[in-house]
């Protein structure tokens, strides 16, 4: 809600230092910030301490503020930060449950008209539930259900983007409504009891008896935001698709085998609500793009991480099992050892590796590209199902709703060796290729947050054969005089690519189906490891990868039932040799694929480039 006319002229008047303007000001604040932070904290003290501080650092900051219309957005940002500074210093979060009983009595006497009506077992689920959420949860509804603010303004309240915040609200709202069910509510009680939330929180029964949230304010309003940005092939998304969050009556609390009534959609349309709130019978995923499609990927599942299992972020590889969070080295990959999938695989590339490992894309195709790329899809349990939609976003990695904020009481495992905790390692390559020594190093990022430091790089040399890839450019030279260019990354086909965001398991196939390359992937039994055994025209690349660790151990070319080439990787958390340059000079400029290692290692390479 933006400032009121009047309250700009005082904001104004207080700004050029006019202290009769700014103790108006701050009277005329406090009531309104006040009820703000007490719907936070259910604490009339704690309240009163949040607000007091708040207004010291409204006096002193005051001058700073640019756009005086946007003036309680900017408060309340104030005052949601000093809150949550308060439960860190004081870390509350630890025995908010104790306090908050010995503070019963006092809370219980501050709401004077409609909370009396109430049954204090009622009253104390409603507010167990409530207290239970996290600060930028309640904020987030506060600011939305009770003051009725913007998706904008409660943005820059909470320093996100509008989109964040969005999601940030369902997100919310999903919070309560698991809370209430745990409790043997329906799931049609989230509207009434945040209305009745409202009313027990009110200053006085007439401010209670206006307490009233409308469909508009509860719905996320996610179809409207986005608008045009959807690019499935099959549907338009559009602002009557999304529906509402919640249906039905307002006016009583229905018990816990009630069913969400949903309203019909027009033929062909997509509901964007539908596509990323979890139900029994579906999995959502969210994949991140920051570079584009190609480039690497983030991945999470489930909209709600309490009960999502995987995430991975810029920073690391995380899974939830077993009641707790571990953090391991290697990227996700899927059990039964079938292909990794993305939704914006082509259609060919998907149809490809359907042949390879038996399993149908469980993604509906989506034709999108473009920097910071989002995309969302869902997937029933039949895997037929699957549903996309994308939106364009500058960084996702810093919304709240792609963080790993697992609940608190969870521990963290983290499984991590010195290398995947570092985000990158070194690593030598050694091997014999038709009876020439292979010598070579680089270096591999496990994370994107590395790879944005450590640029992934390889060295490989054999006989008279040098290659060269340093990630901005790459070439290979025989007898130290250059005969090809490429571009940078070129020389990682088929080899270790983990900072792609896909297993490297996952990676090497990938690789291999791009250029229409049969492969057969098998567990080696009882060694934690898996064999890729590649099909060429007239041999086989036999690759031997860890899977604990994400790690390619050993290249072989097989021809006739013989190794007739081998390559073993080693790996450690030494500081790799500076960045090799590219030998400069005229050169073919070619774009090697997963085929130029089958060539190297047969011995043809050189002659190949010849031919080209």
């Amino acid at each position: 809600m933006n400032a009121l006319p009047a309250d700009i002229d005082l904001i104004q008047r207080a700004q050029l230092g006019d202290k009769v303007a700014f103790n108006a000001l701050a009277e005329a604040t406090r009531d309104r910030l006040r009820l703000y932070v007490y719907r936070l904290t259910l604490d009339e003290e704690l309240a009163q301490e949040i607000v007091q501080e708040t207004l010291i650092e409204m006096f002193k900051i005051l001058g700073k503020l640019k756009e005086t219309d946007k003036f309680w957005p900017w408060l309340y940002g104030i005052a949601t930060n000093k809150l949550h500074r308060h439960y860190r210093t004081e870390r509350k979060h630890r025995n908010l449950a104790a306090a908050q009983a010995l503070r019963s009595e006092r809370a219980s006497d501050r709401a004077e008209g409609f909370e009396n009506l109430v049954a204090g077992e009622l009253r104390q689920i409603i507010t167990g539930a409530m207290d239970r959420l996290k600060t930028r949860h309640k904020a987030v509804l506060v600011m939305r259900c009770y003051d009725e603010m913007s998706y904008a303004d409660i943005a820059q309240a909470m320093n996100s983007t509008e989109f964040g915040v969005r999601m940030l609200f369902v997100r919310a709202k999903k919070s309560l409504q698991r809370e209430l069910l745990r409790n043997g509510f329906g799931r049609k009680t989230l509207i009434p009891a945040l209305i009745l939330f409202g009313k027990m929180t009110a200053p006085s029964e007439a401010a209670a008896a206006q307490v009233s949230i409308t469909a508009a304010t509860a719905s996320a309003g996610l179809a409207a935001g986005l608008i045009g940005a959807a690019t499935t092939k099959t549907a338009v998304v559009s602002t009557a698709a999304a529906g509402l969050l919640v249906a039905g009556s307002v006016a009583v609390l229905s018990g816990p085998d009630d069913v969400v009534e949903k309203s019909a959609e027009p033929a062909g349309v997509v509901s964007v609500i539908d596509s990323i709130m979890p139900t029994d019978s579906a999995e959502r995923s969210w994949y991140y793009f920051p570079q584009g499609p190609g480039g690497p990927v983030m991945i999470r599942t489930g909209e709600d991480l309490s009960t999502g299992r995987y995430l991975q972020d810029d920073q690391a590889n995380y899974i939830h099992r077993d009641g707790a969070i571990y953090m391991t080295n290697h990227r996700y990959y899927h059990p039964d050892l079938s292909v990794m999938r993305l939704p914006t695989d082509s259609a060919d590339l998907a149809a490809f590796l359907s042949k390879m490992d038996g399993r149908s894309s469980p993604f509906e195709p989506i034709a999108a590209g473009g920097r910071g790329l989002l995309v969302v899809a869902s997937r029933g349990r039949n895997g037929d199902d699957g549903r996309t939609w994308a939106v364009r976003h500058a960084n996702v990695l810093d919304e709240d709703f792609f963080q790993s904020d697992w609940p608190a009481n969870l521990r963290t495992v983290d499984d991590r060796d010195a290398m995947h905790r570092r985000g990158w390692a070194g690593f030598a390559v050694t091997g014999q290729i038709k009876g020439e020594f292979v010598s070579g190093h680089g270096r591999v990022p496990f994370t994107y947050a590395a790879s944005r430091v450590y640029s992934p790089f390889v060295d490989l040399r054999a006989g008279n054969l040098r290659i060269v890839d340093n990630g901005s450019a790459s070439g290979l030279s025989i007898n130290g005089e250059p005969a090809a260019a490429g571009a940078g990354g070129a020389f990682f086909a088929g080899l270790a690519r983990p900072w792609m965001g896909l297993h490297v398991l996952d990676s090497v196939r990938r690789d291999a189906a791009a250029c229409n390359l049969g492969f057969v992937t098998e567990r080696i039994d009882d060694t934690g490891q898996a064999r890729v055994t590649v099909s060429l025209p007239d041999a086989e690349l036999v690759y031997t990868i860890d899977l604990a660790n994400d790690l390619i151990h050993r290249i072989e070319l097989h021809r006739v039932g013989a190794v007739a080439a081998r390559l073993v990787f080693f790996y450690d958390s030494r500081t790799p040799d500076a960045v090799p340059s590219v030998p400069s000079g005229s050169a073919v400029r070619f774009q090697p694929t997963t085929l130029w290692l089958a060539q190297w290692m047969s011995g043809s390479l050189a002659d190949d480039l010849k031919t080209q």
